[in-house]
């Protein structure tokens, strides 16, 4: 009887693979309500070994279970946490030879079994309500519109609206009656209570498997199908989204633990995307400001966890970094809106003690210089891209004022200005957001920890970023960015303009910065400054002591830029063996590059390596521990330097 029922539940789950794909034929697979019933049966076999306080519960679960059962198909192609496809060929080939027929308990093959119903029938079910949701929102949205141009309307037109109008609504009604069908099924708490149990127990049995405190990961974990834990991303984000109050703090607590140390650990989770999905999680468990979620109930695991004090930060910075590259086809946009999560966790973050102090510790790791160079790399691009938008709608706006004009052109050019109008304003809505955290994150991380902003491979490109910058924002260029209702794309020009002279003082105190300030040429200007500090005043940017301060600064800008220029002078026709053969300044550190036998400037060897660990001249592997100092170089430019400013001071 019992090897009948656990046949046919195979059998269930095999018939409905196909629900899993993003279109699948209905008629040929169960309802939802039958496989959401299914899955309560399956977690009903699970209550007495989740809730068992045996501390060998999870060895009575035999992961091979996996790729040997005869009850349900396995797709063996799908995408492991960590391990290659062609390992895994070769342990599959072999744990078959070895293994032979194996029958396997009771506990490990209803806790499966309740993982696949899962997966194919609630985990779909909440996929589905999600977008449901989002189309109930889209027609709300446009009721709205509707109703608005109804009221500017009049005869036979009116009619016909109000006629439309009164079919949108019957529609939205049948959406409000499904939606409270789904809503009494999902959003039970007894449901809720009895999924959470399981998808906690999940997450520990996945720490049991990886072992907890290891740095290699098990062939057991490294071989599971990733979408174990993305049902349980997917569930958790569900309840986190929809009904938070109904989620126990305690199990939520245990599931913190579980999925932090997952966060920065690539070698246990090679798919930097699933990882970026626990992000998700957190940061769905904070209040946020920017969809009205009030949730306070979790907020106390941040300030009490053990694991979130020593490990969130670092885990937030390492992820930071991987997700550069994703290997999905939108990797490139996707990187922004996860990198935006990590900002706004650790703006919340920054607000208690014991995770500055874990900030503040990290600034003096290696990968916070990385993770620094593509917050800084972020920032350049999101910038530039605002304001070159910006720009092209201030055009095309200005071409549409004058009707006659713009009805002047060719159709197809109007449409097509009209177009790219439209893609500029949804771009830079977007951009303009991104812009504003990242400015606000680098002025956070620049004022509690200065000192690591000042290496050589960044002070540049620091002082570069931010001459540009409110070289756009003030004076005559200002002019092409002044749209209509600003407002409207989340572009505050004296935001971010308060926030960018916030940056210089947060670096003023240094003497690199100041003179790397001055070395730009693209950008640099005195009466810019001078300028500036007559902005400030006049719009009340900031506080008068803030103001005095900056234009300490600008006095020190000034002071070396003096200094500077006499040296330039000084350091006429220099020899084009002490150049740097890529950037044709003059070097002060030149190393060798033992894979092309190249001699560099450190400085931009070192800053092309935080991008690219890779020889510019072959693409060999290379890494800053394996440069050569060119010490008989270096003193004879040393020596160059020192005659030359000799003989100046002669004349």
């Amino acid at each position: 009887m019992k090897n009948n029922c656990l046949n046919w539940f195979g059998r269930v789950i095999s018939g409905n693979k196909m629900r899993t794909k993003s279109q699948f034929e209905v008629s040929q697979c169960s309802t939802n309500g039958f496989l959401v019933n299914l899955s309560t049966v399956l977690l009903k076999f699970c209550g007495p070994f989740i809730n068992s306080s045996e501390e060998n519960t999870f060895n009575k679960i035999d992961s091979r279970y996996l790729y040997l059962n005869t009850r349900m198909k396995t797709d063996e192609e799908e995408s492991k946490f960590s391990i290659s496809l062609e390992d895994f060929n070769k342990y599959l080939k072999e744990l078959r030879e070895e293994s032979g027929s194996t029958s396997f308990s009771f506990i490990t093959e209803v806790f499966f079994l309740t993982l696949h119903s899962l997966h194919i029938g609630t985990i779909q079910v909440i996929s589905q309500y999600n977008s449901f949701i989002q189309n109930v929102a889209k027609m709300q949205q446009k009721k709205k519109e509707m109703e608005r141009n109804v009221n500017q309307m009049n005869g036979p037109q009116r009619d016909l609206m109000l006629s439309i109008l009164k079919n949108h609504e019957l529609s939205l009604e049948k959406m409000y009656t499904t939606k409270l069908t789904l809503d009494s099924q999902l959003m039970d708490g007894n449901f809720l209570d009895s999924m959470l149990q399981f998808y906690v127990f999940v997450g520990n049995w996945l720490l049991f498997l990886k072992g907890n405190g290891e740095e290699s990961v098990s062939v057991a974990f490294s071989t599971l199908p990733e979408f174990i834990l993305e049902d349980l991303i997917d569930f958790v984000s569900f309840g986190l989204r929809y009904c938070p109050e109904k989620l126990n703090v305690v199990m939520m607590a245990n599931l913190l633990e579980i999925i932090i140390p997952m966060i920065g650990s690539s070698e246990s989770i090679k798919n930097h995307w699933l990882r970026s999905r626990l992000v998700q999680v957190i940061y769905e468990m904070l209040p946020q400001e920017e969809n009205g979620s009030q949730t306070t109930q979790f907020l106390s695991l941040f300030t009490n966890n053990r694991i979130g004090k020593g490990q969130l930060v670092p885990a937030l910075f390492q992820l930071y970094v991987n997700i550069e590259s994703t290997g999905r086809n939108h990797q490139f946009y996707e990187k922004f809106e996860v990198r935006r999560r990590i900002g706004i966790i650790l703006k919340q973050l920054r607000e208690y003690e014991m995770h500055q102090l874990t900030i503040k510790k990290q600034s003096e790791s290696p990968l916070f210089v990385r993770f620094i160079n593509l917050l800084l790399n972020d920032c350049q691009y999101l910038l530039d891209e605002m304001l070159v938008r910006l720009t092209e709608i201030k055009e095309t706006e200005s071409a549409m004022e004058d009707q006659a004009g713009w009805m002047a052109l060719d159709e197809t050019v109007r449409n097509d200005r009209w177009e790219k109008l439209q893609q500029n304003s949804n771009t830079v809505k977007s951009f303009c957001v991104l812009a504003n955290q990242n400015i606000d994150l680098f002025n956070f991380l620049s004022f509690h920890t200065k000192k690591p902003f000042m290496v050589k491979e960044l002070v540049d490109r620091i002082a570069q970023m931010l001459n540009y910058f409110i070289n756009h924002l003030t004076g005559s260029k200002s002019l092409d960015l002044k749209v209509k209702d600003p407002s409207r794309f989340f572009f505050d020009p004296r935001y971010l303009l308060r926030k960018l002279i916030e940056i210089y003082l947060n670096f003023a105190e240094f003497d690199e910065f100041v003179q790397e300030v001055v070395n730009d040429g693209r950008s640099f200007g005195m009466q810019k400054f001078k300028q500036i500090i007559v902005t400030l005043r006049k719009n009340h940017l900031l506080p008068e002591e803030n103001i005095i301060q900056f234009a300490n600064f600008v006095d020190r800008i000034e002071r070396i830029s003096k200094e500077i220029d006499k040296e330039q002078e000084d350091l006429d026709d220099i020899p084009d063996e002490y150049l740097d053969p890529l950037f044709g300044t003059l070097m002060r550190d030149p190393v060798i590059l033992p894979g092309s036998n190249t001699t560099m400037d450190r400085q931009w060897i070192i800053k092309h390596l935080l991008n690219s660990s890779t020889d510019p001249f072959n693409r060999l592997p290379l890494s800053s521990d394996m440069l050569i100092p060119n010490d008989k170089l270096r003193e004879e430019i040393e020596g160059w330097i020192v005659s030359k400013k000799t003989k100046k001071t002669q004349v």
